[in-house]
């Protein structure tokens, strides 16, 4: 019996709707962002700590016959690490395949050796190796980014708090103190800084959304492989 082999083609993605003013934060993604844009600090310097503490190590030690075993157990956290970024980044909306769960043909043979050959020559090391390593500065200038924008945001709307009174300015000899308007236009400042901080926060998740995808996905079967692209691009247009 011959079976009929039809191709099927990528459902559209739906054109996004005009947002409202508060869909930022009135989305549930947004405060999954916060969370990741939060932990890839500390992941970040706790991966980049271990992979360069054991490659110096590793390179120190070397004379001693222990630095392979340190640079071997390097080379081993690579993709160990990279699977704990793949689980943190379900956190956007991505879902992407364990490298130990990914299938995988007979392991190589020669023991020690032949997993060490076939890691080297796995491209998805060294894309692995190359997110450890854009982590921590990204993160730390999201960090920066969503720390003056929540900052700034808090400051404006305490300004009932903090400039009801004179301010720690003088201006010709006086002090300056500010009008109810212009305490007003303080608060509603500070409001703005929310909305603005809540559209950055969707911004830096695409650009992470972007990056863990093309530098963490594991090469997979067509169908899932299609299905991964069509999220990723949903969530993009979201």
């Amino acid at each position: 019996m011959m079976r009929r082999m039809t191709r099927t083609a990528l459902p559209p993605v739906p054109p996004p709707g005009r947002p409202g003013l508060l869909a930022d934060l009135r989305d549930a993604q947004t405060y999954r962002t916060a969370l990741y844009v939060g932990l890839a600090l500390p992941l970040g310097a706790l991966g980049a700590g271990l992979l360069l503490g054991g490659v110096l190590a590793g390179v120190v030690t070397l004379p001693l016959l222990i630095g392979a075993g340190l640079l071997l157990g390097t080379l081993w956290l690579v993709p160990g690490l990279a699977d704990v970024q793949r689980r943190v980044a379900r956190l956007l909306g991505l879902h992407l395949v364990l490298q130990h769960r990914a299938p995988a043909g007979p392991l190589p043979p020669g023991g020690v050796g032949g997993w060490l050959r076939a890691t080297l020559a796995d491209g998805a090391t060294y894309r692995a190796l190359m997110f450890h390593l854009l982590q921590l500065p990204l993160a730390a200038l999201c960090w920066v980014v969503v720390g003056v924008l929540l900052a700034a945001s808090v400051l404006g709307l305490a300004a009932p708090w903090w400039a009801a009174g004179s301010l720690p300015v003088s201006w010709g000899g006086g002090e300056v103190t500010l009008s109810a308007p212009g305490v007003v236009g303080l608060m509603l400042a500070g409001a703005g800084g929310l909305l603005v901080t809540g559209g950055v926060l969707n911004l830096l998740g695409r650009v992470w959304a972007w990056l863990a995808f093309a530098l963490l996905s594991v090469p997979q079967d067509g169908a899932s492989a299609r299905r991964e692209v069509v999220a990723l691009r949903r969530a993009a247009g979201r």
